[in-house]
């Protein structure tokens, strides 16, 4: 019998590199979704990210965390509420200014970011290992090497819907 997940992503590799990509992009957005271990605390796989960046930028404001995340001040804000309602950042003010709020991530933030870096360490080791079974390392590499380079090219906005 053959084996039909491989026969559909051969399929899919050498018909249609667009139709592989939204196929991989749509699972990997399920397992994300399905593997949050954070449901608890109203939050999403999204939510995290933004936690770690707030981590890596202590005490930006909500205007350089949407220029930084490409959101409109909007909806950054309100992904800020939710982390805050959820006791994961604060706001405040600083030096005595009064109209710009700064975030911080709270300890139980890092707490919850402590448990997702080694959750996601744990499933990274899993990739590789399932990866090693069909892949040499210098493929591996590569694969990544590529993946960065498509990360790169589309948060450069030179994709284009116009087909003129």
């Amino acid at each position: 019998m053959v084996n039909s997940k491989k026969t559909n992503a051969t399929l899919l590799l050498n018909d249609d590199k667009s139709a592989l990509l939204l196929a991989f992009t749509t699972m990997y957005n399920a397992q994300v979704t399905s593997s949050n271990q954070f449901r608890e605390y109203g939050i999403t796989k999204n939510d995290l990210n933004a936690l770690e960046f707030v981590s890596d930028h202590p005490g930006y404001n909500v205007t350089q965390l949407a220029i930084a995340w490409n959101k409109t001040k909007g909806a950054m804000s309100q992904q800020c509420k939710r982390l805050e309602k959820a006791e994961l950042i604060e706001r405040r003010f600083e030096n005595g200014n009064t109209k710009t709020m700064h975030v911080y991530v709270t300890d139980l933030g890092m707490k919850i970011l402590s448990q997702n870096k080694r959750f996601n360490e744990i499933n990274i080791d899993k990739l590789q290992q399932e990866l090693l079974k069909d892949f040499s390392e210098e493929e591996i590499k590569t694969y990544f090497k590529v993946m960065l380079g498509h990360y790169k090219f589309i948060s450069s906005e030179k994709l284009s819907y116009n087909t003129k």
